[in-house]
């Protein structure tokens, strides 16, 4: 877990996950890829708020700009006592 500036200016709490590929088959594009890390942020939600990868011909970088869904929550809200 780790705080995350956004290009926005915004610092949000993230997991940075860093997957690892195995080429089981010897086929596809498991030997190009050469690293990626993907930030998830650390709310309720579990957004996807960054990536960055490096492959054979560059690097991609990917970053979250507009959440339009707003925060939700996970909370359910009692249901009033029966009379």
């Amino acid at each position: 877990k780790e705080p995350v500036e956004m290009a926005s200016g915004e610092v949000i709490d993230a997991f940075r996950i860093v997957p690892r590929v195995r080429n089981t088959t010897k086929k596809g594009y498991a030997q190009k890829f050469r690293e990626a890390t993907v930030w998830i942020s650390a709310d309720e939600r579990r957004l996807p708020i960054k990536m960055s990868s490096k492959i054979i011909f560059g690097s991609v970088y990917l970053e979250l700009v507009e959440d339009t869904t707003g925060v939700q929550s996970t909370v359910t809200e009692s249901a009033p006592p029966a009379s």
